[in-house]
């Protein structure tokens, strides 16, 4: 038997009989057929709107911030907001700010392909890594200053190479000698492309080589002046002489 409607502006002793009016009997009785438990008001309710009747109710419209997050322990769900998600509680995929739709980024690009950034603030993209994308490599060209040290007339200073990995820099090039003396030793200066100070000559270390026999010389390493040097011993002539050179330093 349902609950009848409350029996409102229906008095409950009739006058005329002095007894329960039938609509009263009838309500009374349609109340004592509900079996089971009465929810109470004060219990933990989760609602959308505030309702003026539960006291103890969670409106979960009130939550202007974050998001919802159940917690469960011993057998309780517990609503409580977040300005941040933790890291914990992320799964599946995931969208960003910039440029992320909530795409599945493992299924873009390619083979040695990385996701890049251009700028702060910038969308991410998914692309070949290029040397320009790493910090500390650096490719250019530069014209060294030579000076003589000891037994050079002349030297001619072309334009040279170099590659800058990290700390290391590796250095290729021509130049060309014109000694003074046969039979001598014979040092040049070379300027450095990116500054270095050195505590020894094995600091620095190369080989240069002229397209005739017995010329060969090693470069090193000039702590004093920080820079690169040339030494070499001339043959019995004092011909000018065009070297190709390789050497390589670590940025102190």
């Amino acid at each position: 038997m349902a609950v009848l409607p409350l029996p409102t502006g229906v008095q409950f002793i009739d006058p005329a009989t002095g007894l329960v009016s039938v609509a009263w009997q009838n309500y009374l009785l349609s109340i004592t057929s509900i079996t089971g438990t009465f929810a109470p008001t004060n219990a933990r309710y989760w609602v959308s709107t505030p309702t003026v009747d539960l006291t103890n109710e969670t409106n979960l419209g009130a939550l202007t911030t974050g998001y919802l997050k159940i917690t469960v322990a011993a057998g309780i769900a517990t609503p409580s907001s977040s300005a941040t998600v933790p890291v914990g509680d992320l799964g599946g995929v995931v969208g960003v700010s910039q440029g992320g739709t909530g795409a599945d980024l493992s299924g873009t690009g390619g083979a040695s392909q990385v996701v890049k950034q251009t700028a702060a603030g910038a969308n991410f993209s998914v692309g070949q890594l290029a040397y320009s994308d790493i910090s500390g490599i650096v490719s250019s060209t530069y014209t060294p200053t030579l000076t003589g040290v000891a037994n050079v007339a002349a030297s001619t200073a072309f334009l040279c190479q170099y590659l800058r990995v990290g700390t290391f820099v590796t250095v290729t090039g021509k130049l060309d000698v014109d000694p003074t003396a046969g039979a001598t030793l014979t040092q040049l200066g070379i300027s450095l492309p990116i500054a270095s100070t050195f505590a020894a000559a094995e600091n620095c270390g190369g080989t240069a080589v002229a397209p005739v026999a017995s010329y060969a010389g090693a470069i090193l390493a000039d702590v004093a002046n920080a820079r690169a040097e040339l030494q070499y011993t001339t043959a019995a002539d004092v011909a000018n002489r065009s070297f190709g050179f390789t050497f390589g330093y670590q940025i102190i």
